[in-house]
């Protein structure tokens, strides 16, 4: 998958250009800003050019994840951006540590070839957030051993998602692989909350944001959030009158839970359609379709 990141400045537009295959980000161009309609034209441009199948905006949250002024001026912008686009757009944290910035920075040979290769600021920018977005794909692309530490840090996430939701929440669970315990699966906790009504998800957007989770997309069934760090968060928002991800999480969750055959063949066909398509995540999930509807069906039948 190719992608096009963006650090929207207050004055100039870094783009940077990099792909999952490769894993490796670059600087592509500098934009000066004379109105967005203008920008988001030459957007639409690279975006055409770079054959980009997704478009990644670096959002500017404060140190501590809260709210700036320059946040809402990003977003305001991706809205505009997604309705001239016909790729995805999404918006990740754009905050760095010391650490990782290093850690690039030492890649291309330290400060001072940095600098000496001529980056601006925010060319410079797009390309390190856009390569910290792509290193933690990579991480958490694998399939590791199950971890008997998984429900403990789903436990304590769940603590913090219900001072979120409060009396909003109808359920809280842990679901995805790392749900079923003697299952390898990626390093990644999947939790879903169960809420009433679709129309009241976008509320949660904000308060999830200082939680640290990123918002990813919404469809008919769920709103989608991702939170990546040394414990990596899958977050859906599920509604009760909308859409039956709810139910089929669950289904498949606890069919597995109590039916090691169906277990045993679920991470057989993960491996090994992890080890056909490294880095071709839709391949990968697509790969799991089949399986995963038969074991829907098992389960509504013995319900039945």
């Amino acid at each position: 998958m190719n992608l096009l990141a963006i650090d929207y400045g207050s004055k100039r537009v870094g783009l940077a250009v990099g792909s999952t295959e490769t894993g490796v980000a670059a600087p592509f161009r500098l934009l000066e800003r004379h109105g967005d309609a203008s920008l988001i034209k030459d957007i639409a441009v690279a975006v055409k050019g770079e054959r980009a199948d997704r478009v990644i905006v670096g959002l500017p949250l404060a140190e501590n994840g809260g709210h700036t002024e320059q946040e809402g001026i990003v977003r305001t912008f991706v809205t505009m951006l997604e309705a001239a686009l016909d790729v995805p757009v999404e918006l990740v944290d754009e905050r760095l540590s010391s650490r990782e910035i290093e850690s690039h920075m030492k890649a291309m040979g330290g400060q001072k070839a940095w600098k000496a290769s001529g980056l601006d600021r925010d060319t410079a920018a797009a390309t390190l957030f856009l390569q910290t977005y792509l290193d933690r794909q990579r991480k958490t692309w694998k399939i590791v051993p199950y971890d008997v530490n998984w429900p403990e840090d789903f436990a304590r996430e769940e603590h913090r998602i219900k001072s979120v939701f409060g009396d909003a929440a109808i359920a809280i669970e842990h679901i995805g692989s790392t749900a079923i315990p003697g299952l390898a699966a990626k390093s990644i906790i999947d939790i879903t909350v169960l809420i009433a009504q679709r129309e009241d998800a976008e509320k949660f957007i904000p308060l999830l944001a200082k939680l640290g989770y990123e918002f990813a997309s919404s469809s008919t069934e769920r709103h989608f959030f991702r939170k990546y760090g040394q414990i990596s968060y899958h977050l859906s928002i599920a509604y009760q009158d909308a859409g039956s991800f709810w139910k089929r999480q669950i289904a498949f969750r606890d069919f597995l839970r109590n039916h090691e055959d169906a277990r045993k063949e679920y991470e057989a066909l993960k491996c090994d359609l992890i080890s056909e398509y490294p880095d071709a995540r839709q391949s990968y999930c697509d790969g799991k379709t089949d399986f995963v509807q038969k074991i829907l069906e098992r389960a509504e039948s013995e319900r039945q």
